[in-house]
């Protein structure tokens, strides 16, 4: 993780010596006063309980860069009572588990218009993303006939490009407010992780294959996803990989400095 950070951070300065050597910035060009910066706030994904923050530097009329880093506190999988993907007889146990994640979004800007940080844009776009997982559980009856559960949890991380059309308004007496409507992005890629359980008493054969039986029940309903599972008489260990895709959007407000 800190690799990609240290990575993404000399990208951005790289590129921004390399577009910024294109054209003057003055006035008379017609390029803003009082900073090339902008620090903004993603108002839609903090309501829904996920916290994102950009920094965009403004290199001329037609490129900025921006560094992204989007955060969401431990909770419940979002919409998952809205997303019938998983039979009825496991949607409990999808919905108590809990999630975490942490993205990293480096980004290249390309303004139409007059630009300068304001109007209509296109925004190709790298995502970096690490969902922490906890609270799931697979479920076996031992040979007393009392049900028993392995506690398990795990990370999976997606990798993904994509485009973002939006439009971004500067406001105030000096332009210094910033308004960013990222009207509709997608983006697309791969995503990988480990998931692993720890019994604290031995599981018999049978309590291995009930394990085994359970972890399908709840995983083998999720489309698109592969997943391999090992389980002995102490651990349940669980590698998943697939596609990753989804959609970006939202509003956001700034300060440019």
């Amino acid at each position: 993780m800190k690799k990609l950070f240290l990575f993404a951070f000399l990208f951005l300065i790289s590129a921004s010596s390399l577009f910024s050597q294109k054209e003057e910035w003055t006035p008379a060009n017609g390029a803003l006063l009082g900073g090339k910066n902008i620090f903004k706030v993603n108002l839609t994904s903090m309501a829904l309980g996920n916290y994102g923050f950009y920094g965009e530097r403004i290199i001329n009329n037609r490129f900025s860069f921006i560094l992204g880093v989007n955060f969401m506190p431990n909770r419940g999988i979002p919409f998952i009572n809205s997303l019938k993907i998983v039979e009825q007889d496991v949607e409990g146990t999808i919905s108590n588990i809990k999630v975490n994640s942490l993205a990293l979004m480096p980004e290249l800007r390309i303004y139409a218009g007059k630009g300068y940080g304001k109007g209509l844009y296109f925004s190709p776009y790298f995502k970096y993303e690490q969902f922490g997982l906890s609270n799931l559980s697979a479920e076996f009856t031992d040979n007393d006939g009392i049900d028993r559960q392995v506690d398990m949890d795990g990370k999976i991380k997606t990798y993904s490009g994509g485009l973002l059309i939006g439009y971004q308004w500067l406001i105030g007496k000096n332009k210094n407010f910033v308004i960013d409507w990222s009207i509709l992005g997608a983006h697309a890629g791969a995503s990988n992780g480990n998931i692993h359980g720890n019994y604290a008493g031995v599981m018999t054969e049978k309590e291995q294959q009930d394990v085994r039986n359970s972890i399908d029940e709840t995983l083998g309903d999720i489309p698109l996803i592969e997943y391999t599972r090992i389980v002995d008489s102490k651990n349940a260990d669980v590698e998943v990989k697939g596609p990753w895709a989804f959609f970006r959007m939202g509003l956001s407000i700034g300060y440019r400095f």
